[in-house]
């Protein structure tokens, strides 16, 4: 565990990347996300020790960042990896008997609207999870023999299986 100096860098917009040695994390959303994070971190503006009195608190501290000028923060790295590592994108997945179009339209909702993603990524996000719809991931306990083939697999080898669809 050790203290490290942290940059943030704003967009102007609803992106936020935080930066360290060797490592960065990009968040979407508001100054309010922010604010979350560096508290849930116990970010400090000093180089002194995080857990020590702030002269700011979280809310100057993220009013003070200015798009595409980095902000440097101190915080312990295990607690930034920690803390980062949950920040992740919402689950969105096809619901059975939802139509591709229906899907996509929700995905996209969910993508542009909540998570701040472009079109173009949202748009590749959302195809690529109704590509894999149908997929499942399967790991082996034992020696198994897939019929018909001549794979053996062995005790902790995954494989993907993807159903093909009927088609008429």
């Amino acid at each position: 565990m050790k203290l490290v100096k942290m940059n943030i860098t704003w967009d102007g917009a609803t992106r936020w990347t935080l930066s360290w040695p060797g490592q960065s994390k990009v968040l979407f959303g508001d100054a309010e996300v922010l604010r979350k994070k560096l508290a849930q971190i116990k970010c400090a503006d000093t180089a002194q020790e995080p857990r020590s009195k702030r002269s700011k608190t979280y809310k100057q501290m993220v009013s003070e960042i200015k798009p595409g000028t980095p902000y440097p923060v101190y915080a312990w790295d295990n607690k930034i990896k920690k803390v980062l590592e949950s920040h992740r994108v919402r689950e969105v997945s096809p619901q059975s008997g939802e139509s591709q179009d229906d899907f996509h339209s929700r995905c996209m909702s969910k993508l542009v609207g909540e998570e701040g993603y472009d079109q173009d990524q949202a748009n590749a996000i959302c195809y690529s999870k109704w590509e894999r719809r149908n997929e499942q991931v399967i790991k082996i306990n034992e020696y198994t023999r897939i019929p018909g083939t001549r794979i053996l697999l062995e005790p902790g080898d995954a494989v993907k299986i993807r159903q093909q669809e009927d088609k008429l």
